[in-house]
């Protein structure tokens, strides 16, 4: 049996030893010159393999299960990347037909991120113009609201206009503009 002094020199010598590329067997038989038993010199040789196929294990295992849910799992439990469009047009063409898209839109220096994604519309205010009032900046400033639809029937007011046909929509930003409305 080694002392734990021992065993830790044994360690630093196998570790720097195959550092240098010493082969096994040169490593081996210096510890025979050493007068260690054969068993103990095969038990550090081969305690670092036993690291590395755990190692290796987890990786493969790892890469197993990723590439059964990419091929396995139905496309739309996977999340799937919201398309940038450039305009109105573009992003009123992706939802109603339901496709993920995202659309940021600058009206008159409120800006607006809108992004659908399986029949639901997204609005939030990222930011309110400093044209408009302190209560109304307060009020809607990073505020959003969902709208839910049918494919083929995307409410276009949802985009053009902020407070039209709100009624179905939920979320703070539709509970803020119609106390805003209201008041």
């Amino acid at each position: 049996m080694l002392d734990q002094q021992s065993s830790k020199e044994i360690e630093a010598f196998v570790k720097n030893a195959r550092k240098q590329g010493t082969k096994d067997e040169s490593i081996r038989k210096e510890f025979q010159k050493r007068g260690y038993p054969g068993y103990i010199i095969d038990y550090y040789l081969q305690k670092r393999n036993h690291v590395f196929a755990k190692a290796m294990v987890i990786v493969i295992a790892v890469t197993a299960m990723a590439l059964i849910a990419y091929f396995i799992l139905p496309k739309g439990l996977l999340p799937s990347p919201l398309e940038s469009c450039a305009d109105k047009t573009c992003f009123i063409q992706k939802a109603e037909s339901c496709a993920p898209a995202k659309f940021l839109q600058d009206e008159k220096g409120t800006l607006v991120q809108y992004a659908t994604k399986q029949c639901v519309l997204t609005k939030k205010i990222i930011k309110v113009s400093s044209q408009e009032s302190a209560h109304i900046r307060e009020a809607v400033a990073g505020k959003s609201m969902t709208c839910s639809y049918q494919q083929g029937y995307f409410n276009a007011n949802w985009i053009n206009t902020m407070t039209i046909d709100i009624q179905h929509c939920e979320g703070q930003l539709k509970d803020a503009i119609q106390s805003l409305l209201n008041s």
